[in-house]
């Protein structure tokens, strides 16, 4: 299954307006914080990948490939929040270049947790994702993506990243130690 899929993730250090996140949110707070944090990345996304397809940069990203863009922020939004099924379709379509099949904004902590769900299943990605949008869309993706780690026999026992968390404490308590 990898080999017909490509993740492409961009990166910001965004976080959601602090006038979003209080009780009685403005609609231009929402608004703003909406096309930094989802929008404009997902189109900066879709924008580069156009071009290294279209010139045929690499061999290996073409049109025959699915792909999943993914917009990683210091916090986000819930993109099912604020992209419907219809801007969902009409980003999609906007696009004659690429298979998107999946448009995703997460924050730090919710791609943490993905990275630790697809070190640690027998999935790919696309599968995983894929699952997400077929049967939970609409639940926040930290639940998700929580709701699959429990699912993991003794995940929290030996998980990938629990053996190097457990090194790291080990030599900092050596370290500190011969202080």
């Amino acid at each position: 299954m990898y080999k017909d899929t490509v993740l492409v993730i961009e990166v910001k250090g965004y976080r959601v307006r602090k006038d979003v996140t209080k009780d009685f949110a403005r609609k231009e707070g929402v608004e703003h914080s909406r096309q930094k944090n989802i929008e404009k990345p997902l189109t900066q996304i879709k924008t580069v990948m156009n071009d290294l397809v279209e010139n045929k940069i690499h061999k290996e990203l073409n049109k025959d490939k699915k792909y999943y863009f993914m917009a990683v922020n210091m916090d986000n939004l819930p993109t099912s929040n604020f992209m419907s099924a219809n801007s969902h379709d009409e980003f999609v379509s906007s696009n004659n270049v690429l298979n998107i099949k999946g448009l995703f904004s997460l924050s730090l902590e919710e791609f943490e947790l993905f990275t630790e769900i697809i070190s640690s299943m027998n999935k790919s990605f696309g599968e995983i994702l894929d699952d997400y949008y077929d049967k939970f869309y609409g639940m926040a993706l930290k639940n998700y993506f929580n709701r699959i780690l429990r699912q993991i026999p003794d995940y929290h026992k030996k998980g990938p990243l629990i053996s190097l968390k457990n090194e790291a404490e080990i030599k900092l308590n050596t370290f500190f130690s011969e202080l």
